[in-house]
């Protein structure tokens, strides 16, 4: 059963009031905490300056550095770092390479916030190799977001996790391949 006791404001704010040495109402600890806040935006976002604006709320209120949902239109992801204005370079954009139709008909159905474009499905399903084809398609991404002035890339490697030191040398142009 979900508990939604705080709005996403109010638990930053509880948590930079333990990271000052204050409880909740407000009453001095015996020491500090020192977590490292952050909050989520979405690239696909209908309002994004809406969400800028609670973004903004969300660093006043103690946050230190944004942390996006998987994108894969390059194009969505630009507006979206535009949107940001200043918080673009305190932002780690999300990137999950495709390891088939299948995973990227499961993200489209079953992710929230998350859209495999119809391009992107077809050229994985025209693709002999599709985990291939998914990580040519996540380093297109990653070499445009080089370009840009964020201030990193989150690399999920949602059931690849033993092939992840590879995916990454391949994403930064370190290999010619994974196998």
């Amino acid at each position: 059963k979900p508990v939604f006791d705080l709005e996403t404001t109010e638990l930053i704010k509880m948590i930079k009031k333990l990271n000052d040495g204050f409880d909740l109402p407000g009453k001095e600890l015996k020491g500090k905490t020192n977590f490292l806040i952050g909050c989520t935006a979405h690239p696909n976002a209908p309002d994004l300056k809406k969400q800028k604006e609670t973004l903004d709320l969300r660093f006043e209120s103690g946050a230190s550095f944004v942390k996006t949902q998987i994108c894969y239109e390059i194009g969505q992801i630009k507006t979206f770092i535009d949107s940001l204005g200043n918080l673009a370079k305190k932002t780690i954009i999300g990137i999950t390479p495709l390891k088939s139709t299948k995973m990227a008909t499961f993200m489209n159905e079953k992710i929230f916030g998350v859209t495999v474009p119809p391009e992107i499905m077809d050229r994985l399903e025209k693709s002999k190799d599709q985990r291939q084809e998914g990580l040519n398609i996540a380093k297109e991404i990653v070499d445009e977001l080089r370009k840009t002035n964020i201030g990193g890339i989150h690399v999920m490697a949602v059931g690849q996790e033993n092939e992840l030191s590879e995916i990454i040398r391949f994403l930064t142009g370190q290999t010619i391949g994974c196998k």
